[in-house]
């Protein structure tokens, strides 16, 4: 629920809607601060965390993104805004990295055929992409099954990088062929 506070209200609402701020600029300038700390940088012994989250909206109904979408939060379908989040944890801190947020391919002009639209497993390959740049370490990305798709998976195994998921008792797994 903190994380939800915190990426929600904070960088998605404050950031995004004010006209003055860099939003990008502001949070890798925060990532440095942290990193620069022996108490809050990062270390081989964390994990990068995937997930999304989302913000329910009773009554916005003209802000960007809020449409009836399901809500792991609340485990249904509302009216919310949602997006995919980075976090760093390890055995002594954790602190979200960055985020991205969600907008349902009808909110876009042609649907999902706009490139403009992103999938939240591209977003998701967005994020660890950053962290990446962002010189985050960490030994694994640790993500609910939900994510554990094939493009996904794949990427992160092109990076070099592991991973630890669950999966659904009925998916079917190919492991090397």
């Amino acid at each position: 629920q903190n994380l939800q506070y915190f990426t929600l209200r904070v960088l998605f609402h404050r950031i995004t809607e004010s006209n003055s701020w860099n939003a990008k600029y502001i949070n890798i300038r925060r990532l440095k601060i942290l990193q620069k700390n022996r108490t809050t940088k990062t270390t081989k012994r964390g994990v990068i965390i995937l997930d999304d989250t989302a913000c329910s909206k009773k009554w916005a109904y003209k802000t960007e993104g809020v449409k009836a979408q399901h809500s792991g939060c609340e485990d249904a379908i509302i009216r919310c805004n949602v997006v995919v989040c980075s976090s760093y944890a390890d055995s002594v801190k954790r602190y979200p990295i960055s985020l991205e947020p969600y907008l349902p391919s009808d909110q876009f002009s042609r649907g999902a055929d706009n490139p403009r639209f992103k999938t939240k497993i591209q977003l998701a390959r967005r994020l660890i992409y950053d962290a990446l740049v962002n010189g985050i370490n960490f030994s694994h990305i640790v993500m609910d099954n939900w994510y554990f798709a094939v493009k996904l998976v794949k990427f992160i195994a092109n990076k070099g990088l592991f991973w630890i998921s669950e999966a659904e008792a009925d998916r079917q797994i190919s492991c090397q062929g």
